[in-house]
């Protein structure tokens, strides 16, 4: 699969929900009249899109992250609520495996010597590894940062409550 096709079809895919400004289902998204290479790449393209945050996945459909604005805040909320959930859900299952992640350079270099992979092949699944690791890392961080922050604001208001705390008691 050829990275320079894909992104250019999440390109193209890009462009035209830009341009409709409103959620359309993948169904219908992927029935739109696409080039060749952007039907042929079309689900790696809408993935990539999704796992880099050019795209935002509604219960309406797709959407640009330009357009993220036009959804009302209780469409944004419900979508929150999800993502929330299954955040909830994997993230433990992912700290779970942090001994995995840990030795990971160790597994890959037992599997990439093991077979007949080219020095090509090998260091190209090495930085696919990295730059995976490397998302997931800056992703977390800027949830981290947006966390605290919202607890912190939620805190303040909570203290506003009469008889209400976040403070600890002793």
């Amino acid at each position: 699969m050829s990275t320079s096709n894909i992104n250019e079809a999440r390109f193209d895919i890009l462009a035209a929900l830009n341009e409709l400004k409103a959620p359309i289902t993948r169904k219908q998204l992927k029935a739109l009249d696409w080039s060749p290479n952007t039907r042929k790449y079309f689900n790696e393209a809408v993935k990539q899109g999704e796992h880099k945050g050019e795209i935002y996945a509604t219960t309406k459909g797709l959407l640009h992250r330009n357009n993220i604005d036009l959804l009302s805040e209780s469409e944004r909320a419900s979508h929150l609520k999800y993502v929330l959930s299954n955040f909830q859900y994997l993230t433990p299952q992912y700290v779970l495996d942090r001994d995995l992640i840990e030795r990971l350079p160790k597994i890959i270099k037992t599997y990439l010597t093991s077979g007949s992979r080219s020095d090509v092949e090998r260091a190209n699944y090495m930085q696919d590894r990295i730059h995976q690791l490397e998302e997931m890392s800056n992703n977390v961080s800027e949830l981290f940062q947006a966390h605290n922050r919202a607890i912190g604001a939620l805190e303040a208001e909570l203290n506003k409550i009469p008889g209400h705390s976040t403070k600890k008691k002793i």
